[in-house]
């Protein structure tokens, strides 16, 4: 007998297929049946049990590997109520022999995790088996101050750590634009799109490994912010990367039991999203591998065994009604295993029932399915086959329409007389009886009332933007101040209808004023508020890839951005077009001064100051006074407590500082304080 995981199947006439789980089984596998849904009563069909596609019932044994498909939003610490740190997801593997343990690295073939993150520096993943042991697939590379830093062992801590490394890179096409670092339905926390990525010991199976040796932090160091670190994108896996902690700390955890998946975001400002994991086990292993089949049974009314894999299912003609039969299919190989499914057959009677016609009293004598009806309304029996192929009697009802007499309105233009009509002529309006043919095709008497249209004048209105022009429906273009032009347009009735055009100027020009604030945008006031002032009926803003219609809207100026331009288009109540430019800049400067320094000591003998994005600047030292005591260069300068070479003395002295930043240099800031001298 041939073995369990090639295809068991059997044969039966078409048309369903049915997928099943086994039930009450020790492996996983399914039973899958190829039966009709539709058998006419007294007819019957062959039900075959066998290992090829020549027959209809097979058992298929499900790949060893399980996982999780639900959209997760990372959760970002204990300050996001109902989320906390950690996302924790299992799976309970029963596809073992009772016992059996893990041997080898090679006996997992990978962990395969979809997801989408900003940035992969802050996250740490790690695999646990049922016995508690785990290993880590990327170790914590973020800071240790963060609120859900505490969740990572002490081991797993740090791979950035004195390294020349980029926490920036990013998993798949992560939506960097976050809005709330907790609510996933927020403004700006879509998901992005996310990438397979897989993590396997297993170098038998062809895996490619990307260079650093597979590893992840390796892999990323020369990489910079927003770089996606590689992957095949696709289910099956192409790019593969080793865990930093070897599978190898796994051998001897039971195969069977929950295997659990564990990821942590470890900083709030940046979120992701897992879409599906998998953990992939090599499928033989499986319990079933190497099994045989033994038994095959089929089980409902009417399913007749003709030896030991074939069964044919019939019911008699004393059916009234359509009737559902369910049938259980079961099968047994020789390691204890049993796949059993049902699929439901419905079986149809001989129906009878009406069929209505019509003809029309022209068309007598009348031929229908090879038997004539020459005179008048008559009834006929006819055999025919249904919807499902079974015989069915039809009573077969036949109605006559006959000749009809109606009456039809008809306006016309006043000038078009004489006027022929069904080959009648009307010299003036009228009424007439004509002789037809109705739409069934029998004789009609016509009663005809000919009404004559009159001519109209329709004025038409029109405001023009100040300056343009308007083309009309003659196809000419036209400005206010010529003559009103006259068309003659057709009626639905193609009669003469004459048209005025009147053209005047809006009230006023239409002009697209808007603010923008505050401009420039900085750390305190980040969030910039645009508003048309023009009082249009409708306009579009363009910004940074984004397009809004609101009247007002703002946006959280980008840090990294020197400046940010703003389009807007308006349209007043009268369709007059209007644009505008608006350009917000971004000064994110900052500036650290100390408040007191020791000259005399070994440490902290200089006073100078510290900036981020500073282009130029001169700080300036005074005594309380008011006695300018130094001057230097706020770029590199310092001040080592003298005055032309004198030590001054302990005491709180007044410092002003002039700078400019690299993103706004056209403009000189001023920041003042004091700063104490100890001796």
């Amino acid at each position: 007998m041939k073995r369990l995981c090639k295809w068991l199947i059997f044969r039966v006439m078409p048309l369903f297929f049915a997928v099943l789980c086994a039930k009450g089984s020790v492996a996983q596998c399914d039973l899958l049946v190829n039966i009709p849904l539709s058998i006419c009563a007294g007819d019957s069909a062959f039900v075959t049990f066998g290992f090829d596609d020549l027959h209809n019932v097979k058992v298929q044994c499900h790949p060893a590997s399980m996982g999780h498909g639900d959209l997760i939003f990372l959760p970002d610490g204990h300050n996001c109520p109902g989320t906390g740190c950690v996302y924790h997801s299992e799976v309970d593997f029963r596809a073992f022999d009772q016992g059996a343990v893990m041997t080898s690295v090679n006996d997992i073939k990978y962990l395969r995790v979809k997801i989408e993150h900003s940035y992969i520096g802050d996250l740490y993943l790690d695999l646990r088996c049922p016995d508690g042991r785990k290993v880590d697939l990327m170790r914590f590379g973020g800071i240790l101050n963060t609120e859900c830093a505490d969740n990572v062992p002490v081991g797993s801590r740090t791979w950035l750590e004195g390294q020349n490394r980029s926490p920036g890179c990013f998993f798949g096409q992560a939506n960097d634009d976050c809005g709330s670092y907790c609510d996933p339905d927020a403004e700006h926390n879509e998901p992005g799109v996310g990438w397979n990525y897989c993590w396997s010991n297993n170098n038998n199976s062809g895996f490619v490994y990307p260079s650093g040796d597979g590893i992840i932090y390796r892999y990323v160091q020369s990489f910079s912010y927003s770089t996606i670190v590689d992957s095949s994108n696709v289910g099956s896996g192409y790019n593969f990367y080793h865990p930093d902690e070897s599978f190898s700390g796994l051998i001897g955890c039971p195969l069977n039991g929950v295997w659990s998946f564990e990821a942590m975001d470890g900083f709030a400002e940046d979120n992701g999203y897992i879409f599906e994991w998998e953990l992939a086990f090599d499928p033989s292993l499986c319990r079933t591998y190497g099994c045989t089949m033994d038994s095959f049974v089929v089980d409902g009314a009417g399913a007749y065994r003709v030896d030991d894999t074939t069964f044919f299912l019939t019911f008699d003609t004393s059916l009234v009604e359509d009737t559902t039969v369910c049938y259980r299919f079961e099968a047994s190989d020789d390691c204890g295993n049993h796949f059993d499914t049902t699929v439901c057959v419905t079986f149809h009677p001989l129906h009878r029932g009406p069929f209505f016609d019509t003809v029309v009293e022209n068309m007598l004598p009348y031929e229908y399915n090879q038997h004539l009806f020459e005179y008048s309304v008559s009834d006929y029996v006819f055999v025919l086959q249904d919807a499902y192929g079974c015989d069915s009697t039809v009573d077969y009802y036949l109605t006559v329409w006959p000749n009809v007499t109606t009456r039809k309105d008809t306006l016309v233009c006043g000038d078009v007389f004489p006027l022929t009509w069904e080959d009648y002529l009307f010299e003036y309006p009228q009424i007439a009886t004509i002789r037809l043919l109705t739409s069934h095709g029998s004789d009609s008497t016509v009663i005809l009332t000919l009404t004559a249209e009159g001519i109209d004048t329709v004025h038409q209105y029109v405001y023009l933007c100040h300056g343009s022009s308007y083309t009309w429906i003659d196809g000419n273009t036209y400005y206010v101040g010529q003559p009103s032009p006259v068309y003659n347009q057709p009626t639905s009735n193609n009669c003469d209808s004459i048209y005025q055009l009147h053209l005047d100027n809006t009230p006023a020009p239409f002009e697209m004023k808007v603010s923008a604030q505050p401009n420039p945008a900085s750390f305190d006031d980040n969030e910039v508020h645009l508003r048309d002032l023009s009082g249009g009926a409708s306009r579009t803003w363009s910004f940074l890839d984004r397009v809004d219609t609101s009247r007002h809207c703002s946006f959280p100026f980008p840090v990294w951005d020197d400046s940010v331009e703003v389009y807007v288009v308006g349209t007043d109540r009268y369709g007059c077009s209007d644009s505008a430019r608006v350009v917000v800049w971004g000064d994110f400067a900052t500036v650290w001064v100390p408040n007191v320094f020791t000259p005399d000591e070994q440490s902290n003998r200089l006073f100078s100051v510290y900036g981020h994005q500073l282009l130029s600047g001169t700080v300036s030292v005074f005594t309380r006074s008011g006695l300018k005591v130094i001057e230097f260069d706020a770029l590199g300068g310092s001040w080592d407590g003298t005055k032309d070479g004198v030590p001054c003395p302990q005491g709180t002295y007044v410092w002003k500082m002039a700078y400019t930043t690299e993103r706004n240099s056209s403009i000189t800031k001023v920041r003042m304080g004091t700063v104490t001298l100890l001796r």
